[in-house]
């Protein structure tokens, strides 16, 4: 994934410092962008406008490019698993260690909740206590592999073990609260239909399961990169940065409003990369971040709504609000040593 990260950006080259001389060469698709703004076109190079057009141009072929070769490269890899032995043996031995196997079984869940959900919900028809399969939802929210692979790609190897960490000590974490709680009665189990898991045998199948990921993931996150985009460009090249040094020096104010994001908006990890990118590059501290992409990538009011009928949504509420505590106070500890 670093080899990739490097590659893709390589390939399109972030240079935004319109203010220098333009004859020499720029690398990639930005240079290409820049050269026919300023040199063919001979646009004036200290207009904001045109350097918010280059910047965002450059921004989205990038994004797109990063996200096809992570997406295809995960969903590959994502036809080679086969869960059903682990599942058999977590049933056969009730115990808290079960949460590790499952974890792992989220890593290769697609990012998008509507596929999580209804694995979910055959793990629980399966007689997987709640508590466990837990873990294999959250797991599948935040750390699945596509998600590990952006966060590479856009961000950093440090920040994207530190988000991995506070993701584990927040799965198990939860798991551990729930097992003591014991809202296992609370499940209705009776109407579940029972979920088969694919498995892809050959080269063409994966390639048509890369291809409906592709199409999907695109489908239901273009127009979030677009949006996101227009915002990043917008705060590098109108926005005075300085009040980056007022949100730093206020850390839990702003780890609490982006604990508070997911309430509002629902979004899969692919929609969140422009944004993502840009408050690390801006230099916001590593625990706002990781506050802000749990949050949106795990609350969603439509898995609430769909989950009604097995689980009730006080109970949902429940859950939402441990993890929600657990993600402020990773925020917390995350802040204090970053």
């Amino acid at each position: 994934m670093i080899l990739l990260n490097n590659a893709v950006s390589s390939i399109i080259e972030n240079t935004h410092d319109h203010g220098h001389d333009h004859n020499h060469v720029h690398g990639g698709v930005q240079g290409i962008i820049n050269y026919l703004a300023f040199d063919v076109f001979k646009l004036d190079d200290h207009s904001k406008m045109i350097e918010f057009i280059t910047t965002i141009i450059g921004d989205f072929l990038q994004i797109i490019l990063m996200l096809f070769i992570v997406i295809s490269l995960i969903s590959y890899f994502q036809t080679f698993s086969v869960f059903r032995n682990t599942i058999d043996k977590i049933k056969n031995n009730n115990s808290i260690f079960g949460v590790i196997p499952l974890m792992i079984i989220g890593l290769f869940s697609s990012t998008c909740m509507c596929t999580a959900l209804p694995i979910f919900i055959g793990l629980i028809s399966v007689k997987i206590p709640l508590y466990l399969s837990m873990s294999f939802l959250i797991s599948g929210a935040l750390i699945n592999l596509t998600t590990i692979g952006i966060l590479i790609a856009t961000t950093s190897l440090e920040f994207t073990i530190i988000y991995i960490i506070v993701s584990i000590f927040i799965i198990f974490t939860t798991s551990i609260i729930l097992k003591f709680i014991n809202i296992q009665h609370t499940i209705n189990v009776s109407d579940i239909k029972h979920t088969n898991i694919k498995i892809y045998n050959d080269n063409k199948s994966r390639l048509l399961f890369i291809k409906s990921n592709l199409k999907h993931s695109f489908k239901i996150s273009i127009i979030y990169i677009i949006l996101g985009v227009l915002l990043s460009g917008i705060i590098k090249v109108f926005i005075d940065l300085s009040f980056m040094t007022e949100i730093n020096n206020n850390s839990f104010l702003f780890i609490l409003m982006s604990s508070l994001a997911g309430l509002v908006v629902h979004m899969e990890i692919a929609s969140l990369s422009p944004i993502i990118r840009t408050m690390y590059e801006l230099g916001i501290n590593y625990s706002i971040i990781i506050s802000f992409i749990i949050s949106t990538v795990f609350f969603s009011i439509p898995s609430l709504i769909i989950l009604k009928k097995y689980i009730k949504i006080k109970y949902q509420l429940y859950i939402w609000s441990v993890i929600f505590i657990l993600i402020l106070l990773s925020g917390i500890i995350v802040s204090n040593i970053t």
